[in-house]
């Protein structure tokens, strides 16, 4: 188990600058938002920057317990003459990138909680130049033992994680919490959704319901493995398999997944039940399709970011999931209100290294399945959303 308090003589007690670095996907994101009030507990003085990938930054530009949204994409341009060939007209740019990182005011204190981060996020946080610098060890999903040491000399402590799949990503949150000194493994770590009245607004008008029916946000595509992508006809007889409800259905996701969504709202408008559609793919920003899933009724979704959206939200969800990481990010929340749809096999947390030619575990999950789990969801008792 790791340490709860470190406090290693030189790290600074009352920081003026702490960057925090998360330079994951957007559920990551999302499972570490309900750190960051802690981490303004802890560091109350302090102007705290958050780096996030530039598609994240829409989400949590509303965050009251940060200063500054930062683009980590801008943060390793300076390095890219490091980390992949680029034609020569870059190279002034590169030149002036790293002037501009040299008259940086260098953070006193780099928080970089991530369970297994990678070698690229290893050199953007080198190149940020903290004073002291807290990471982690031990997890290898995005990084080898080797590339582990290698970077270790950029860390002046880090914090011991697993690879288990046992330990999910908010228990890995709750660990580096208290690695920091804020909080044994009671703290409660709640992930929240920041949003404005201008997202709810545009929910509010953009969401039609026909009348006498259910509002079902629809985010069945995928921009990871392709194979995990499930498909129309099946989500079209699992929705017809939900007895006795007629649908409104709203299908959501990024310009990526236009293709993905397109098949799929092809499929399900022939649905004896579904009595509207509309198709919002990449016509959203984060925090409208966030807005969205909280004036919905039920969303089905595979396993990504919509998905933990809706869980932090209070939005009864069901979720298409695999076994890649199955328990690592997902299922969270409320179990009576979210659900999950899957075909448990022995070959379950495989890293998404499959086996077969086709991803089973998520193919295979049959459509009653997910029409049985619908209808649980839809029967599940309100609840408080995270705001």
């Amino acid at each position: 188990m790791p340490e709860t308090e470190s406090f290693l003589p030189g790290r600074p007690r009352t920081p003026r600058r702490v960057s925090v670095v998360r330079s994951d996907n957007l559920g990551d994101v999302i499972l570490f938002s309900g750190v960051l009030e802690h981490l303004r507990t802890l560091y109350p003085q302090a102007r705290i920057t958050l780096y996030v990938k530039d598609g994240v930054r829409d989400l949590v530009a509303a965050c009251p317990h940060v200063d500054d949204v930062a683009s980590w994409e801008g943060l390793l341009w300076p390095l890219r003459s490091r980390l992949e060939p680029f034609p020569g007209r870059d190279r002034l740019d590169n030149w002036w990138g790293r002037i501009r990182a040299r008259l940086r005011p260098r953070p006193d204190l780099i928080l970089v909680p991530l369970r297994s981060p990678s070698t690229v996020t290893h050199a953007g946080v080198a190149h940020l130049r903290g004073r002291w610098v807290v990471g982690t060890r031990g997890d290898h999903s995005n990084q080898t033992l080797r590339e582990e040491r290698q970077w270790a000399g950029v860390y002046s402590e880090r914090c011991p994680m697993d690879g288990s799949p046992a330990t999910t990503e908010l228990e890995a949150n709750r660990r580096f919490l208290a690695f920091l000194g804020g909080g044994h493994g009671g703290v409660e770590i709640r992930p929240t959704v920041w949003l404005h009245d201008e997202d709810h607004e545009w929910a509010r008008t953009a969401l039609v319901r026909a009348e006498g029916t259910r509002l079902l946000a629809l985010a069945p595509g995928v921009t990871s493995l392709p194979g995990k992508f499930y498909g129309g006809e099946k989500l079209r007889e699992a929705i017809q398999g939900v007895e006795g409800v007629r649908f409104s259905v709203h299908l959501l996701g990024s310009p990526a997944e236009r293709a993905m969504n397109t098949q799929v709202a092809q499929a399900v408008a022939q649905a004896g039940n579904v009595v509207h559609l509309q198709d919002h793919t990449g016509a959203t920003t984060l925090r409208e399709l966030a807005a969205a899933l909280t004036h919905v009724d039920v969303l089905l979704s595979q396993e990504t970011g919509a998905l933990h959206l809706a869980t932090a939200l209070g939005t009864p969800t069901v979720g298409l999931l695999g076994g890649g990481h199955h328990g690592r990010f997902y299922p969270w929340g409320d179990p009576e209100r979210n659900r999950v749809a899957d075909h448990p096999m022995d070959c379950y947390h495989c890293n998404w290294v499959c086996r077969y030619d086709t991803i089973r575990c998520i193919q295979e999950i049959p459509p009653s399945r997910i029409s049985r789990e619908l209808t649980r969801a839809l029967a599940a008792e309100p609840t408080s959303p995270s705001r």
